[in-house]
């Protein structure tokens, strides 16, 4: 990352704690209903996983997506084990910036583990906006491939978990000592890699809430999200989606209008999910107080 973008997230840290502390008090202390663990999720060999991802591809984003997941897929850009053969165990880019580390599970959670990674390959942007909302648009893209392994296992429990670890991994990760609720932390870049994640969710669900409304609107809503996003216009993305959040002079400015409705396409994408999993238990459980 070049120094004019961290100069610029720099000048982000003198509000971030009042923004930071504020979002998190609304997301993540509601929720009363904690995932349960599966113990016997059926399992998926590596190669499966592939293929259910490039078919995720080609059925919900179109041959366009499906053309370059493929071609990614055969120049290996996601790989599996690292020079000595030893399974990576976290998924993310590698420190060469050359290729994408994938930490399988051999379930379907590593088809949205792949279609996650995909969307930041496609991502090349290197500026403030960009990392600021960088997560949006991946988290978005797993939450439609969840959509498209329920269609295609509608009976399989643990696919009605995928969007919960993402949850869970996020509540974990803002709530750590590394990231913004120790004080000796909060003016510190972690604060901004929580807000990154926060922005993520709170837009991804949005979009996904479009995309049952309509699929092709929220395609086209999220494209021109990422190419806000590749020319550093974060009004022009905040624009796409239909939120009316500004960021100038390093400040982000919202109404408490905008901010609860992104908060209510966050409950309702969570509390529905609930409501299917146990639909397949025939029990109903609360997620939100």
């Amino acid at each position: 990352m070049n120094d004019d973008v961290w100069k610029n997230l720099g000048k982000i840290l003198d509000y971030m704690k009042e923004d930071v502390v504020k979002l998190i008090i609304h997301l993540y202390q509601l929720p009363t209903y904690k995932t349960p663990k599966m113990k016997h999720p059926f399992t998926l060999e590596q190669e499966t996983s592939e293929q259910l991802f490039l078919d995720f591809l080609r059925m919900k984003l179109g041959d366009e997506y499906y053309q370059i997941g493929r071609k990614a897929m055969q120049e290996h850009i996601f790989k599996t084990k690292d020079e000595q053969g030893n399974p990576y165990t976290k998924s993310g880019l590698d420190w060469s910036n050359s290729f994408y580390q994938i930490s399988l599970n051999y379930n379907v959670s590593d088809v949205v583990t792949y279609a996650h990674e995909y969307a930041h390959y496609l991502q090349k942007a290197n500026n403030t906006t960009s990392f600021m909302l960088g997560e949006t648009i991946p988290i978005f893209i797993e939450q439609l491939a969840t959509l498209f392994l329920k269609e295609q296992f509608p009976n399989e429990r643990k696919i009605y978990f995928c969007d919960f670890e993402r949850y869970q991994w996020n509540e974990e990760s803002v709530t750590s000592e590394y990231i913004c609720l120790c004080e000796e932390h909060l003016y510190t870049y972690y604060s901004l890699l929580s807000m990154r994640y926060i922005f993520g969710l709170l837009i991804s669900c949005k979009l996904y809430q479009d995309y049952l409304l309509s699929p092709s609107n929220a395609l086209k809503e999220a494209k021109q999200f990422a190419l806000a996003l590749e020319e550093g216009n974060f009004n022009a993305a905040m624009e796409a989606v239909g939120v009316n959040i500004t960021y100038e002079n390093a400040q982000l400015h919202y109404t408490n209008r905008e901010f609860y409705q992104l908060l209510y396409c966050y409950k309702q994408h969570y509390q529905q999910l609930v409501n299917e999993y146990y639909q397949l238990n025939t029990k109903r459980l609360k997620f939100w107080k």
